[in-house]
């Protein structure tokens, strides 16, 4: 299959890998990065993990637990010189792309999530939420069992906001 695409090249690849990350503040999952590289149509997966192990090699990406990536000092410099051999409508979808999955990445940093198991079955849930300069709601409840634990976990990560806002408004009212 022809490369259709404007990225073609090993180089090329790792420049985009590098511009992706430099647009995140946070470590990225490398499905969630994998995502934002591979909407460029030349590129494919094994040419894009061929290029993040090298670039891991090269200390360019350093890998942190839990197989999240972060670009280094060393990698936004040589990004820095080479960035505009990415071509331009490839760094435009890019960028935007990157800037939504930053937005999504700063939100669920502020949202945690926990539950720990008790003796009885029962298990103690941990919700808290922060607005990036500290914690704003915090609360601790008891769930029946782990699956609705889980569903408490999943239903207040996905609403956060929304829930602060009942609170904070029944304790006005």
């Amino acid at each position: 299959m022809d490369n259709v695409g404007f990225i073609r090249e090993k180089l090329d690849i790792k420049l985009l890998v590098l511009f992706v990350l430099s647009r995140l503040t946070r470590p990225v999952t490398i499905l969630a990065l994998s995502d934002l590289v591979l909407t460029e149509s030349s590129v494919n997966y094994f040419d894009f993990i061929d290029a993040l192990s090298s670039l891991v090699k090269s200390e360019h990406v350093m890998e942190l637990d839990e197989d999240r990536y972060i670009i280094t000092s060393k990698g936004i410099r040589n990004l820095a010189e080479f960035e505009t051999r990415i071509p331009y409508t490839v760094r435009l979808r890019a960028g935007s792309a990157a800037e939504r999955m930053a937005r999504v990445l700063q939100r669920n940093a502020m949202v945690q999530v926990s539950h720990e198991m008790r003796s009885d079955g029962s298990a103690t849930v941990h919700l808290a939420l922060s607005d990036g300069l500290g914690p704003i709601l915090s609360i601790d409840l008891l769930a029946g069992s782990e699956q609705q634990a889980e569903t408490m976990e999943k239903n207040f990560h996905k609403n956060a906001e929304e829930y602060y806002g009942r609170i904070a408004n029944m304790l006005l009212d």
